[in-house]
């Protein structure tokens, strides 16, 4: 058989090298449109509203985007929190005017017409035919967060949906102002930690010293984990009857004695009460006191304590009912059995 040219050896060669060429580059360019398609706006936000919303994995953006969401929640609460929120509804997307600095691009994703998550992008540098977006960062929506603060005792370890708070977000408490002729002796201020970003609607919280759990009380968003109180029923409902007694007397409807019984007369606020003139009463025929309870009570030390006590002081007047709402935190000194009421303090618990 005759040898073909050199020439045509070469000519085939030259077109095969040049065909592979092809192929790769028409991979490459693939690959590269593929990428650029899915770093365009709109892809990114579908692939968000598929791969997380839609499939019921929202959690997954936290390691995947940073989702701004808290230290404290699992993939569970927080799955379980915006599938409820998309239950029976439609996912869809638009751009959002308010974005943050940095942000190039947002938008706001919503099922029908409630807010679920919001995200911000950011414009790489290239041409008008090139550039794409990155994910700056992902948050849920406002409503979604619900911040909690737990106070507990120095030595507690708590836990919020199962994980150990951080000792980093754990605070001292600042001191009450405690009378000068009580606050003798060693005070300590219960600890407490402010937990933000959380979407959990009950979120658990549970707390232990050493190996023995330690009781947790829910007061709107606050949680008490309970102190070594022994007597704390005691001191309850003296704050209560204290308190009672000190808002009859400011309209009217008690005397100093009454006070005594309840209140220490060597203290600063006691010598307001004494020497004040109830100057803003209302006239009234009747009055009764509703919804009288006590909250969280502390402890700064074997005599002296706190209780916050809330109720509601309605006067009768021609028929008509007006209301005023009390709220204010009870010091209370204790020595042995007796007890007595030696500030008080308005709070802004709710």
């Amino acid at each position: 058989m005759k040898n073909k040219p050199l020439f045509y050896k070469i000519y085939f060669s030259c077109l095969a090298v040049f065909g592979v060429l092809i192929i790769i580059g028409l991979i490459a360019f693939n690959g590269w449109l593929a990428s650029y398609e899915n770093a365009q706006p709109e892809n990114i936000v579908n692939n968000i509203v598929e791969t997380y919303v839609k499939a019921n994995n929202v959690f997954g953006l936290k390691a995947q985007h940073k989702l701004d969401v808290s230290a404290y929640e699992t993939a569970d609460t927080v799955n379980s929190a915006v599938a409820a929120a998309i239950n029976g509804k439609t996912v869809t997307s638009s751009t959002l005017a308010a974005r943050p600095e940095g942000c190039d691009l947002a938008y706001t994703i919503k099922a029908d017409e409630q807010k679920l998550l919001n995200v911000y992008l950011k414009k790489n540098e290239g041409s008008a035919l090139t550039s794409t977006y990155e994910i700056l960062k992902i948050s849920l929506a406002d409503e979604f967060y619900k911040p909690i603060k737990i106070m507990l005792p120095t030595g507690a370890k708590a836990f919020v949906n199962g994980i150990a708070v951080s000792d980093a977000d754990i605070k001292t408490s600042e001191l009450p102002k405690i009378p000068k002729n009580y606050a003798a002796g060693n005070l300590s201020a219960p600890q407490y930690a402010d937990i933000y970003n959380l979407v959990s609607e009950n979120p658990t919280v549970t707390a232990f010293a050493g190996e023995q759990e330690l009781n947790v009380t829910k007061s709107g968003s606050q949680y008490l984990v309970a102190q070594d109180i022994s007597n704390s029923e005691k001191i309850s409902n003296f704050a209560i009857e204290a308190s009672k007694t000190y808002s009859a007397y400011m309209q009217n409807d008690g005397s100093l004695n009454k006070i005594k019984k309840y209140f220490s007369t060597d203290t600063e606020f006691y010598e307001n009460l004494r020497t004040s003139l109830v100057i803003f009463s209302l006239d009234h025929e009747g009055f009764r006191f509703d919804d009288a309870a006590s909250h969280e009570i502390l402890k700064y030390s074997d005599s002296i304590y706190s209780c916050r006590v809330t109720l509601t002081q309605v006067l009768i007047r021609n028929g008509a009912e007006y209301k005023d709402y009390y709220n204010k935190n009870v010091y209370i000194y204790v020595d042995g059995q007796n007890m007595k009421v030696i500030d008080l303090q308005s709070s802004g618990a709710k």
